[in-house]
């Protein structure tokens, strides 16, 4: 089990950041028994299209997108969005949960389903909020 982040592109966020994203997923990956290698990648709006686009049948960016393919789990973060919201590394964490917990097995489909994912997205992203500073 590890996690990896990566940025492809220019202005991310500060290696601290990165660090605090590393251990939170890991200690989620810990938490909710997921055993694959995580590879978190930070993109910009025209790679988030075209994955979206090739994969998903979606012609627009997404926000993020999960991977599972066997022991590895690739999210992809769309830095241009994050950039968008004013507040680039909390988002940013936000969306690495929620990518993680789709490898991990939560959905969306569903209103119990949907409930049970965004309990525990909330959890984790108080968790991450709590380690940046105010």
């Amino acid at each position: 089990m590890s996690v990896h982040v990566h940025s492809t592109v220019r202005s991310g966020p500060s290696p601290s950041v990165l660090n605090k994203l590393r251990r939170l997923l890991a200690r989620m990956q810990d938490a909710l028994g997921c055993p694959q290698t995580v590879r978190v990648i930070l993109v910009g709006s025209r790679k988030a299209r075209n994955l979206n686009r090739r994969f998903l049948g979606r012609d627009h960016p997404a926000d993020v997108l999960t991977f599972p393919l066997g022991e590895v789990v690739e999210i992809y973060i769309n830095a241009d969005f994050l950039r968008r919201t004013g507040n680039f590394s909390k988002f940013l964490g936000y969306f690495a949960i929620h990518g993680l917990l789709h490898a991990c097995g939560f959905t969306h489909h569903g209103e119990q389903d949907a409930e049970a994912m965004e309990k525990m997205e909330q959890e984790w992203f108080q968790r991450w909020k709590a380690s940046l500073p105010s």
